[in-house]
């Protein structure tokens, strides 16, 4: 210890327990001494990879160091999480510089210095996470094939890798899901959600950018699996994507929130899952009544109100779909309206199938019809057969599929219209 440490300086915190891999990041960023504070920071009794990945989420901020991008936000957080670790460890960090002088002004540079010296661990922990994350090097296109070797080339636009989250892994998304499902109960079924890639789109958004995902960078083209997909599954793919990256993401002082994500016995939830839930619902009862077109068009302005709501007018993406969630009727009619318009000659049946004027019926051709008529032909929307898909992507089944959502049919009339069904009857 330096002779001009004075001795009124605290007792330092004891050594805090680690696992393996936590070991090797500290050992290779050399950041010991700081790391019993930390863990007091974060509320952890033992450090782990998490725990340092989430190093700044404990402060009055709730940011993590890991997650800021620029270099003016990496500088605050590392001054913010320096001045709370000197107070949570004051005994064993202020030992790391030796006192020069005496005097408030003496004193005052030593504080300086020791943030200085806790803000440079902390950068190099940082440096270690990130190396660790980099993707492996590939050998060049042109190289020869070590024995047999099958290689894929993924092809991607530069704002496509600029704009994806590429931290964002199988587990975290895992460990999401099982957020989600404790706070909401809701458990999601492998078909409601985006492939890995469209997460990272969607991680970018909201962990980043924090706004709903932009209609032009996570189109919902961009989310289909199957070219049967409906734009009801994938505007639920959406919805449920962005509940599963912002699971636990609480609401800022500065976005309005009007109570909208309330959740008991936790903090705002930024993007609620049961009000998600909901708006899918209501597109949802939709489908039998109108086009797929139409219902296209409806997804797509919801998806922009969402998304011009929390990045221009300041809402959490929970009060902006309650908001909508009353508003689906009101946003379907203009819509419907112009469908209308276009299928004016269209008629359709109770049976799902939608009559257009036969090709024949027309003057001069060989099955002339009787004035005042017009002949047509029938045009199926979803085949009504078990093992056909339906309008949720699921296979038709008689009685219905349990593994569907409610049937709207079944739930507005009574019974349900069709022979075989994709959604549930139970």
């Amino acid at each position: 210890m330096p002779a001009s440490v004075p001795k009124k300086l605290p007792k330092p915190l004891p050594p805090v327990p680690h696992d393996e891999t936590a070991e090797s990041i500290i050992d290779e960023a050399g950041a010991w001494e700081i790391m019993p504070a930390v863990a007091m920071l974060e509320g952890q009794t033992q450090l782990t990879e998490a725990t340092i990945r989430g190093v700044g989420m404990g402060s009055p901020s709730g940011v993590a160091l890991y997650q800021c991008t620029t270099a003016a936000e990496k500088a605050a957080s590392r001054q913010e999480i320096s001045r709370l670790l000197i107070g949570n460890d004051r005994g064993r960090l202020m030992r790391l510089v030796a006192k020069e002088g005496t005097g408030p002004e003496a004193s005052a540079e030593r504080v300086r210095r020791t943030m200085l010296l806790i803000a440079r661990c902390l950068d190099e922990l940082m440096r270690v996470l990130a190396k660790r994350d980099a993707p492996a090097p590939t050998a060049p296109l042109n190289a020869p094939p070590s024995g047999n070797v099958e290689r894929a080339l993924l092809v991607q636009s530069e704002e496509e890798r600029s704009y994806s989250y590429h931290q964002y892994s199988v587990d975290n998304m895992k460990a999401q899901q099982l957020l989600v499902k404790t706070y909401y109960n809701l458990k999601f079924h492998a078909w409601e959600l985006p492939t890995l890639g469209g997460f990272k789109k969607i991680a970018y958004a909201v962990l980043v950018d924090e706004v709903f995902p932009s209609p032009d960078r996570v189109t919902l083209e961009s989310l289909r699996r199957d070219k049967s997909d409906t734009a009801c599954t994938l505007f639920r793919r959406l919805m449920f994507g962005v509940v599963v990256v912002a699971a636990g993401a609480k609401v800022k002082l500065t976005v309005r929130d009007d109570g909208a994500g309330a959740l008991a016995g936790k903090p705002p939830q930024w993007m609620h899952g049961e009000q998600a839930s909901e708006l899918v619902k209501e597109v949802d009862e939709l489908r039998d009544a109108n086009t797929n077109e139409d219902l296209m068009s409806l997804v797509k302005t919801l998806h922009a109100s969402l998304y011009k709501a929390t990045s221009r007018g300041g809402e959490s993406p929970s009060l902006c779909t309650v908001r909508l969630i009353g508003r689906v009727p009101e946003l379907i009619a203009p819509v419907r309206s112009r469908g209308n318009k276009r299928s004016a000659r269209d008629s359709e049946d109770d049976d799902g199938a939608f009559s257009t004027p036969s090709k024949k019926g027309r003057r001069g051709g060989k099955a002339a019809q009787s004035p005042g008529t017009r002949a047509t032909v029938k045009k199926a929307r979803f085949e009504d057969k078990a093992g056909a898909k339906g309008p949720n992507g699921l296979p038709r089944m008689v009685g219905g599929n349990p593994k569907g959502d409610p049937c709207p049919s079944l739930k507005n009339h009574g019974k349900c219209k069709f022979a075989t069904c994709s959604f549930s009857h139970a």
